[in-house]
């Protein structure tokens, strides 16, 4: 179970690993940081903004701090040069550790409804307080469920959708199931071994 205790252990911790991370990619140098390596991000930098612009998020949800000034498209530009984004990571992890110091278990026990801004509706979590959404509808075009196409976004990963695949999970756990015939038809007769 989620505790106060849980909560400022897992503050410290996300505090430790960044800074860990940040050592590491200092030694790399801003060229390497930025350059494109095939991540969902793109670059080293790319990623390490995105996770920065995530718990920015979920601060203003949990706290009603300010939320960041761009989009999850444009997240990997979030915080162009390294010191800037340094000081700001270090910011961050100083408001968390500050804000899960104040976690009372009562505040745990409700349930958090927040706007979804890439899924343009309500969200919910149980556990946290009861109360209304701290995100307005955002009226501004990224709120609108329709690509730049004017295609309909994908709501969900996991929905069953016709003529799409199903999730990597599913897929795998299929091919890894044993072989069993369906009902009304015979099981295919072994196949002989060779060597």
């Amino acid at each position: 179970m989620v505790d106060p205790a849980f909560v400022r252990t897992m503050a410290r911790y996300n505090a430790w690993q960044n800074e860990s991370l940040m050592a590491a990619a200092e030694a790399l140098g801003d060229e390497a940081r930025k350059a494109d390596r095939g991540a969902f991000f793109r670059s080293i930098h790319g990623t390490f903004n995105h996770i920065l612009w995530a718990d920015e998020v979920w601060m203003s949800r949990l706290t009603g701090s300010e939320k960041p000034s761009v989009g999850g498209r444009d997240s990997a530009g979030y915080v162009e040069g390294w010191a800037a984004f340094c000081a700001r990571r270090r910011q961050r992890d100083q408001a968390i550790l500050d804000w899960a110091a104040t976690v009372e278990p009562d505040w745990l026990r409700g349930t958090l409804i927040w706007y979804s801004g890439s899924q343009p509706r309500d969200r919910q979590a149980a556990g946290l307080p009861d109360r209304p959404s701290l995100q307005p509808p955002d009226p501004s075009p990224r709120a609108d469920p329709r690509d730049a196409d004017g295609r309909r976004r994908q709501a969900g990963r996991h929905r069953s959708v016709p003529g799409r695949r199903a999730p990597l999970k599913a897929r795998r756990r299929r091919a890894l199931s044993p072989a069993a015939p369906r009902p009304g038809r015979r099981a295919p007769p072994p196949r002989p071994r060779s060597g």
